[in-house]
């Protein structure tokens, strides 16, 4: 299926009164192109059109603010209502999303137009087909922009398999699992559990499986915090960056400090590790402990142990005639030991003690010894310490040498950075309580699902339902390994020609796009390379989706410019992009080598004499003389 943008208009609004349709005009018919090019100067209103197309699509402007609707508000003049209209072509048919902002109450509603389904509907009613694919995590796959191509190249994200498992719809074999996890859950409700016992065991379950949901909510709530903190201090660590621009002196200073700082944390966090996995192990902790240990294994050895002293053996001894001491057996000696035998080794001791002796023999050709490396991984801990409080101490230094004009915004960014570390330490230590609890549920509620099916004599339906589950997982697993194999081998075909003189290529994609022999990219590569895997994931979507960019070829040169733009047209079914006029030169040449004439010039921007008002002119005259004077002027 198809989805294309045929156009927006909005009133009232911080953006110009516009109306833009892409299905208009000579030799059109409903049709939108291939590519349409929008030009949007400096303070016409891109990035909030850009926005409100995504709130249109998504549904998400309900959950906004006050204050944020009230930022939408026109001031020249005062609005007290606004719209803004998406439409968007579904197969067939045109559907229209409209939000209406009242600015008295700074509300917002949505109203559907949808004339397959009956006319107008009020809120926000796309077709259930799709319905999953308005989420905002997906539509920020089809809404482009620079801070998405970052992401997707950050090891510390999963966006790259997300948007794997999104456009090749892999959260099917979820839904699966999720199908067949609700009939085993109906066929345990509908048993017949008359028998005390096992309505104990259901309830012991059901409060297991409450307690495993809230301490999942709960996790997944801390790594949710924990991943906005994240941002946070990506954000701040830009602010932070464009004051240290301001002062080269300093950057040197506070780079090369940070990077000893890093270096010494690195060390200091193996050093531990390393020392704890001795204290783990009683042979690294003293050489005494392991000849007491060897010591104790002799002497059970020597005794004849578990064995010679298990049940067993008082059992037989009672059927001799005299006792090992040589005393004849009378019988009340017999029945003395029939009745204290039951104090000496059982079975269960017996393999504990089995169990010990196995453990001391597999450590007995340790070459070092114990007392000797427990020391040398405390020294290598007390070094990795000083070295990573003295690195701590140089960062600090750095900074309060900080000096003269932006000394203040630095150190109002390390402060704001400073108390979000210690929230993150505490969603830390909150993460690292729950997960070993929420491990320690899941082991009892499947002990407590396997006696309870056996009870109701549906165990046979609990494993169908585990081998079912099994095998959809297996099957994503393959399934988004085969695709992310081809993808990496498209991509690297695609980026041999795009960046042949500055070339970059994928080693891999695991959760993110890992480049082969170099840690991170340009700003141009970073680009180059999402739009080389965006594009070729979407080409082999069911579904395909308007590619929206917003300044699409802005930090990439001339020659990088030429080659995106010939691939973007021949791997998607529609591309808008919001450009400015620096970024016309070899981007449209690119566009045109595949496009051919299938391709819309709009420039938009704010009329001389009603600067509440947008002017549209279409053709790729008015879009190449509109210059950057032009452009400035309208900032």
């Amino acid at each position: 299926m198809d989805i294309k943008l045929l156009g927006w208009s909005s009133r009232g609004l911080r953006c110009p009164d516009m109306d833009i349709r892409f299905d208009r005009g000579e030799g059109r018919e409903g049709e939108p192109p291939l590519v349409a090019l929008v030009q949007m100067p400096n303070g016409t209103g891109k990035t909030t059109t850009l926005e409100l197309i995504r709130a249109s699509l998504s549904g998400a402007a309900t959950s906004w603010s006050g204050e944020v609707v009230a930022d939408y508000q026109s001031r020249t003049p005062i609005s007290e209502e606004g719209t803004f209209v998406l439409h968007v072509k579904v197969g067939e048919s045109v559907i229209s999303f409209e939000i209406a902002f009242d600015f008295s109450s700074n509300s917002v509603g949505y109203r559907t137009t949808r004339p397959d389904a009956g006319g107008i509907f009020e809120g926000h009613r796309p077709p259930d087909a799709l319905k999953r694919y308005l989420a905002k995590d997906f539509l920020s796959l089809v809404i482009f922009d620079g801070e998405l191509a970052k992401e997707l190249l950050d090891a510390k994200t999963t966006r790259a398999e997300a948007a794997i498992d999104a456009l090749c719809q892999l959260d099917l074999f979820d839904q699966l699992s999720s199908i067949a996890n609700l009939s085993w859950k109906e066929a345990k409700a509908t048993g017949a559990l008359s028998d005390a016992q096992i309505a104990r065991k259901r309830e012991v379950l059901e409060t297991k499986e409450q307690d495993k949901d809230n301490v999942k909510r709960s996790l997944e709530k801390a790594h949710v915090k924990l991943n906005e903190y994240g941002e946070d201090l990506t954000k701040l660590d830009e602010n932070m960056e464009e004051e240290l621009k301001k002062h080269e002196r300093l950057r040197g200073e506070m780079d090369e400090a940070a990077r000893k700082c890093q270096v010494a944390e690195e060390k200091y966090d193996r050093a531990i590790n390393e020392l704890m996995g001795c204290y783990r192990d009683p042979y690294s902790l003293s050489e005494k402990i392991n000849e007491g240990l060897v010591d104790f294994k002799r002497t059970l050895d020597k005794a004849k142990l578990p064995e010679s002293s298990s049940k067993q053996f008082f059992e037989e001894i009672v059927q001799e005639e005299r006792c090992i001491c040589g005393t004849p057996f009378t019988e009340e000696m017999r029945e003395e030991v029939h009745r204290r035998k039951a104090k000496y080794l059982g079975s269960e001791i017996t393999s504990t003690l089995n169990s010990i002796k196995e453990n001391i023999s597999r450590f007995l050709d340790e070459d070092v010894a114990g007392d000797i490396r427990l020391g040398e991984k405390i020294s290598s801990a007390r070094l990795a310490t000083e070295a990573d409080v003295r690195a701590k101490n140089e960062k600090e230094l750095a900074k309060k040498r900080l000096s003269g004009p932006g000394a203040e915004e630095v150190r109002a960014i390390e402060q704001k950075k400073g108390k979000i570390y210690t929230e993150m330490e505490k969603v830390q230590d909150a993460i690292e309580t729950l997960e070993p609890r929420l491990e320690k549920l899941d082991k009892e509620v499947a002990l407590l699902s396997d006696e309870l099916a056996e009870a109701q004599g549906a165990r046979s339906l609990k494993m169908k339902v585990d081998i079912l589950n099994a095998i959809c997982e297996d099957a994503k697993e393959i399934t988004r390994d085969i695709i992310k194999n081809k993808l990496v081998d498209e991509c690297n075909d695609h980026l041999a020609h795009i960046l042949a003189d500055n070339p970059v290529r994928i080693s891999n994609i695991d959760n993110a796009i890992s480049l082969q022999g170099q840690s991170a990219a340009s700003v141009g590569q970073t680009l180059a390379v999402g739009y080389t895997f965006l594009t070729s994931l979407f080409e082999k979507s069911d579904y395909s989706f308007p590619f929206i960019v917003d300044s699409p070829a802005n930090p990439i040169d001339t020659k990088v410019r030429r080659e995106v733009g010939a691939l973007i047209p021949r791997l998607v079914k529609q591309f808008v992009a919001f450009t400015i006029s620096s970024e016309r030169a070899g981007f449209m040449e690119g566009l045109e080598t595949t496009a051919k004439e299938d391709i819309l010039f709009m420039t938009v921007y704010r009329s001389d004499t009603d600067t509440n008002a947008a002017v549209v002119e279409m053709g790729k005259e008015a879009f190449e003389q509109f210059h950057q004077d032009r452009e400035s002027a309208n900032v």
